[in-house]
């Protein structure tokens, strides 16, 4: 089994099907206590030598004829030669580059978790390990990194939780309300800052890391201390964080407290504005008014400025980096009421650094947003979830849909014998009794029929495929009775097995 995993199209595993399979087609078999060491190899040379004649196809395709599956052929795309990207994350990467955003639709169990970790890693540069273990542990290492995003839509979730929103925060016993980012914006503006660096030069980098210190080296020498703007109203800085500042007026008829983005004053300070009128602010963010934070921007950044320059910091040159956002269950939320305004930026050319690039106003901090063409997002979604119906046409058409199908042939490796039958009768099943729904769109993953001996797979069966079957039944998915909830596998084969002849549930009826 380990053999035919690494290198399927050089080995297989010759169980009982497989055996009888080849002896029906005139190929000697030796007896089953001696098909190993030396006698194995003689037996796979025979059959590659009949697959050079033309007799079979390929080595995968032997094994599911053996199995009584309908189509002989093998899905190139589902088979992962050792050290190589399968021809299936290829297809996704090659889809997700053209269209920015993807759903992996599927079945429970269809791989949509894997798949998923590993079209990441592909987005991002990486290559893809053979190994499942791998391809999760440099998932999580990017994650970490900040270089991958994860989510999942709820019914509950809305565009404060996942864009931008007020929220408040007790500070003694006393309540503030600030703007928090949500996870979106976050990793958006992570992309957009990679990307605007990777286009600078190394000169540029080191002037704006040294503003950077020199503006925070100023707010931890004066937190506290009282300035006057330009018309002599006194404000005191009282807070800052790596996002915001924040200014206290006590004078102020309208709001005694106030913040600004670190971002703004930043683009100021690193700006050719003279800041010899506060008014300049609102032209260089081409505003229509200005703000009541203006004031203390251009105070704080003259008195920055006045300051002697300290030593250049050294930094190095920044390579453009791809950012993926993970959103599981897609449609288990109201996509259009998350997104809100920025559903239209999703679109690849009205991107940052598209053909249209579009940018907008967000409405709590005020800031010009724009999506980067450096983040991807990737959705998947259970096409038995009656949800389905939440994601409206303006959503779709911004994504791309990919169906994860269950895989047959990856139970065959990656179980027992009694599991490849089990699949069959539970395709059988479905097939016989399904509603208005596609086959593909029900047919239990692949993952749920993996154990290591059938001991396990009794228990697969017992609590997970089982009660997933008359989840189906209950919600007219399919049309067919109450399975008992203690039915045995062997009980479920003797009905709905290829060799039982099994019939629809209606067709029993008649």
């Amino acid at each position: 089994m380990g053999a035919y995993w690494v290198k399927p199209y050089d080995y297989m595993p010759l169980d009982q099907y497989s055996r009888d399979y080849l002896s029906d087609n005139g190929i000697k078999i030796f007896d089953a206590k001696d098909l190993q060491g030396d006698n194995y190899l003689k037996l796979i040379e025979v059959i590659k030598k009949e697959i050079t004649n033309g007799r079979f196809t390929s080595i995968p395709a032997i094994s599911n004829a053996a199995d009584g599956y309908e189509d002989e052929s093998v899905d190139e795309d589902v088979i992962m030669e050792y050290n190589e990207i399968s021809e299936e994350i290829k297809q996704y990467t090659d889809i997700l580059c053209l269209k920015k955003n993807i759903i992996l639709q599927g079945a429970p169990g269809t791989g949509k978790t894997y798949n998923t970790a590993a079209l990441a890693l592909s987005i991002c540069g990486e290559s893809v390990p053979e190994s499942h273990d791998e391809v999760m542990q440099r998932y999580n290492e990017l994650q970490k990194e900040g270089r991958i995003g994860f989510c999942t839509f709820h019914q509950s979730m809305d565009y404060e939780d996942f864009v931008e929103g007020i929220k408040a925060e007790t500070d003694g016993s006393s309540i503030k309300y600030e703007v928090k980012d949500g996870i979106f914006k976050q990793l958006a503006d992570r992309a957009k800052n990679n990307l605007e660096d990777s286009q600078k030069s190394k000169l540029v980098l080191q002037k704006e890391k040294s503003t950077e210190e020199k503006l925070f080296s100023f707010l931890e020498k004066h937190s506290g201390e009282t300035f006057k703007t330009k018309t002599n109203a006194e404000f005191v800085i009282t807070d800052y964080t790596d996002r915001n500042v924040t200014f206290y007026n006590e004078n102020n008829p309208k709001t005694k407290e106030i913040q600004a983005s670190i971002r703004t004053i930043l683009d100021v300070l690193n700006s050719d504005l003279k800041l010899e009128q506060v008014s300049e602010l609102k032209h260089f963010f081409k505003r229509i008014n200005g703000q009541q934070s203006d004031s203390y921007i251009f105070t704080i950044c003259n008195k920055i400025r006045e300051q002697k320059d300290e030593q250049i910091v050294e930094v190095s040159e920044i390579n453009l980096q791809n950012y993926v956002l993970i959103i599981d269950e897609i449609n288990r939320g109201n996509v259009s009421r998350i997104f809100g305004e920025l559903i239209t930026l999703l679109e690849k050319d009205k991107r940052l650094g598209g053909e249209h690039p579009i940018k907008v106003t967000l409405p709590y901090s005020k800031e010009s947003f724009g999506v980067p063409e450096n983040l991807y997002i990737i959705g998947t979604m259970n096409t038995t979830d009656r949800s389905v119906g939440n994601i409206d046409y303006a959503v779709r058409r911004r994504f791309a849909f990919a169906t994860l199908q269950s895989k047959r042939d990856l139970v065959v490796v990656h179980s027992t014998e009694q599991a490849a039958v089990l699949f069959d009768a539970v395709k059988s099943f479905i097939e016989k009794n399904k509603t208005e729904m596609d086959f593909e769109d029900l047919m239990v993953g692949h993952s749920y029929f993996f154990a290591k001996d059938d001991d396990e797979l009794a228990l697969r069966w017992q609590y997970e495929i089982l009660p997933l079957l008359n989840e189906y039944i209950k919600d007219d998915i399919l049309r067919a009775n109450h399975l008992e909830s203690n039915m045995s596998v062997e009980k479920f084969l003797e009905k709905w097995s290829a060799k039982s002849d099994a019939k629809s549930e209606t067709e029993q009826l008649e």
